[in-house]
């Protein structure tokens, strides 16, 4: 079952009975199935693409992502697009810290493809279609939101941050800031937002991306975007 069945699915309505019109048949109709009155058996089912064309109104075909849209995940996207930057079709290394050790002992970079996602499983010359980033990126962001949401992290009380806090804080868990550091989310819950600010500033991946020559400077200052956001946060 994927993240988005365990946070966001809806059970299958029950089957429909059709009722017959004059020259049709009398058919069930199972979830997902297209069915035409006046036919008497149900049309094949298309194939489900990278992407799908349907037709609505408009008598053009329009291009439809084939990504599952949720209106929570959807409120988290366009600032991670922001600050992760551009897209990245073809794997590569981006952060010189991340490696990955295989079974014989070596070391090798740890790749990244579409909107920064990271993973061992990654392979140099892997690509990736944009509509396949789309996807990985809504996925990437579910587990976040999963983790933020857990007992050991902020539970059901994430939900009373107002959109932009949890706008903020997703984007710093998409990154591992927020998510590695559990004194700034004490004091977030106990609404200390200035002493969350400081304390933010106390994690060792800022504290590394500060020293000189860690090419990292990007990090530090995403980091310092989200201890502002903190310090300046009214309820």
């Amino acid at each position: 079952m994927s993240i988005f069945d365990q946070l966001f699915g809806k059970k299958m309505s029950p089957p429909t009975q059709i009722t017959p019109t004059a020259g049709s048949v009398n058919v069930q109709r199972d979830p997902g199935e297209i069915i035409l009155l006046g036919e008497s058996k149900p049309v094949e089912k298309p194939k489900v693409n990278a992407e799908k064309e349907v037709i609505g109104k408009d008598p053009k075909k329009q291009k439809m992502p084939s990504y599952f849209i949720n209106e929570e995940i959807e409120s988290y996207v366009p600032l991670i697009k922001a600050e992760e930057g551009r897209l990245i079709l073809e794997a590569e290394h981006l952060f010189e810290d991340e490696v990955c050790y295989e079974a014989d002992g070596t070391v090798r970079p740890k790749l990244a493809i579409g909107y920064s996602h990271t993973s061992c499983d990654i392979k140099p010359g892997q690509t990736i279609t944009k509509d396949e980033a789309e996807k990985l990126l809504r996925e990437d962001i579910a587990e976040k939101v999963r983790i933020a949401k857990s007992p050991n992290h902020f539970g059901s009380k994430f939900n009373d941050f107002d959109l932009p806090m949890r706008q903020m804080a997703i984007q710093s868990y998409y990154r591992g800031g927020l998510s590695d550091s559990p004194n700034t989310r004490g004091l977030m819950l106990s609404g200390d937002f200035e002493g969350a600010s400081r304390e933010f500033l106390k994690h060792t991946g800022y504290q590394k991306a500060k020293q000189k020559g860690s090419g990292q400077r990007g990090v530090a200052i995403r980091m310092e975007k989200f201890s502002d956001f903190l310090k300046n946060y009214k309820k």
